[in-house]
Order: C-alpha cells, then sequence, then structure tokens
C-alpha cells in the first residue's frame, strides 16, 4: 500500500499534463482501495473461518451431549420399563427362594441344639450345601451386598453348629480331658444355645431390613 502511495505522490509531482497526471492518480487510488479492502477482506475471512471452526467444534459437543441426555431419556421408555420390571421380578422372586433356604439353615441349627441327633446334625449340613447350591444359581439377579450378607449368615450358623458338635462329642468322653478343657466345650455348647434362642433373631431382623430396602429400589 506504501508503493501505491509513493507512486501517486511521484506522478503528482512529475512533468505530466494535469489531465492525464488526474486520470493517473484516480487511477492508482482505485487500486489502492481495491487492495485495501482485499487486504480488509482477508482478514475477515480468516476471523469469519476461525469463528467458523469454533462454532463447528461446539456443535460436535453439542451433538455429543444431546445424544447423552437422549440416552438417559431413552432410560424412561416403554422398552426399558419393561426389561426393568422383567429384572425387578426375577430379583423379588429369587430373593423369596433365597430367603427360605436361609431359613431352613436356620431351622436346622435350632433342630441339632434342640435334639442332638445323627440325623439332625445331616440334615443341618445338607441345608447348608442345598443354600449354597441355589445361591450360586440366583445370585445373578440379588444386589451384591445383600448376596454377601447371606453368605456371612450362613457361614457364622455353619460355623456355630459345627464348633457345637465338635463340643458334645469331646464332653462325651468327660474323663479323657482336663477340667479346662471340660469347661471350654461347656462354654462353646451354652454360647450356642445362647445365639439360637436369642441373638439369631437379631440377625434375621436385619436381614428382613435390608431386604426390604432392596425391595424398595
Amino acid at each position: 500500500m506504501e508503493d501505491v502511495y509513493s507512486l501517486a505522490r511521484d506522478v503528482s509531482s512529475a512533468n505530466i499534463d494535469n489531465q492525464w497526471a488526474h486520470i493517473l492518480i484516480t487511477l492508482i487510488a482505485m487500486v489502492a482501495v481495491y487492495f485495501h479492502a482485499r487486504i480488509k477482506k482477508s482478514g475477515e475471512l480468516k476471523e469469519v473461518n476461525a469463528n467458523f471452526v469454533k462454532v463447528l467444534d461446539q456443535q460436535k459437543v453439542l451433538t455429543k451431549e444431546t445424544g447423552e441426555i437422549k440416552q438417559a431419556l431413552d432410560k424412561g421408555s416403554i422398552s426399558y420399563q419393561i426389561k426393568l420390571n422383567a429384572y425387578h421380578g426375577k430379583s423379588i422372586a429369587a430373593i423369596e427362594v433365597i430367603y427360605k433356604e436361609v431359613l431352613k439353615v436356620r431351622y436346622s441349627a435350632e433342630t441339632v441344639g434342640n435334639f442332638s441327633l445323627e440325623e439332625n446334625k445331616h440334615a443341618f449340613r445338607r441345608s447348608v450345601e442345598n443354600f449354597r447350591r441355589i445361591m450360586r444359581e440366583q445370585r445373578i439377579w440379588l444386589p451384591k451386598d445383600l448376596v454377601e450378607h447371606l453368605k456371612e449368615i450362613t457361614s457364622s450358623l455353619d460355623s456355630k453348629v459345627e464348633a457345637f458338635i465338635s463340643a458334645e462329642k469331646r464332653l462325651d468322653s468327660p474323663k479323657r480331658l482336663s477340667d479346662d478343657r471340660v469347661s471350654k466345650y461347656m462354654e462353646v455348647e451354652e454360647s450356642f444355645y445362647d445365639y439360637i434362642s436369642g441373638d439369631i433373631e437379631d440377625v434375621f431382623e436385619l436381614l428382613v431390613k435390608r431386604i426390604e430396602n432392596v425391595l424398595k429400589v
């Protein structure tokens, strides 16, 4: 642009007919305006292009967010509700089955404590095995924390019953035991009786509450 203006000054100072000088200066001015406009336009186009790229990036983000919102809204669709209801129904059925099995373990444990017969001991062990088998089959429909809670209850009962059976067996021949051993095994028996006659109620009361919380979801 400075070269154009310099050329205009040279033409103006040169010894050229005024009319032709005026024409040349006019043409030079037009050229200067043209190039100035082109440069300005080029700058505007660059800015527009940058803004377009920015808007395009924003549109991509908006499209992604819109897709995520749509996906979230689809969860409220009839199809999703049907699947959710089907899963919930299977979960309820599984809880019912498992709860019955854990009750069988409890009742079998109480029977061992009240009537210490060999057949009752075998019945208890079968109830534990059945519980574990059914748990493996149904756990897919149960919340993980509930599964762990049920397993903990059953394992605790199993441990207490086996300790009671072992203590009882040892006490069948008390003459072979020291007084300390006799006292220890009697404490194991008393602890088991206390558990099945009292503490176990609290354990199952807590279990019922946890199941109720699961069913509310």
